[in-house]
């Protein structure tokens, strides 16, 4: 599996926010690092994924999905649930 960072912008916050959420929580494995930034572990491509996403969101939106398996990382002010997930998952 592939681990892939995806971070988005919204125009309709209070409407879409929760239908974005929910799309990325349907992955089996997620986490959340930020309020628009998230990790998740699939089989798709980045292109299949962003395809999956931009569904939920509006056209002023926008979406970045990059893959990361395998990549250095350092964080502060993460969860210890977030990192305990990226030191399993990447």
């Amino acid at each position: 599996m592939k681990t892939f960072l995806i971070t988005y912008t919204l125009n309709s916050f209070e409407r879409l926010y929760p239908v974005i959420s929910d799309k990325i929580k349907s992955y089996p494995k997620w986490a959340r690092i930020s309020q628009y930034a998230w990790l998740i572990q699939t089989d798709q491509s980045v292109s299949n994924v962003r395809s999956d996403l931009k569904t939920s969101i509006d056209e002023d939106g926008t979406i970045f999905v990059i893959d990361v398996s395998s990549s250095a990382w350092a964080t502060f002010a993460v969860s210890k649930n977030v990192t305990n997930w990226m030191r399993e998952n990447m």
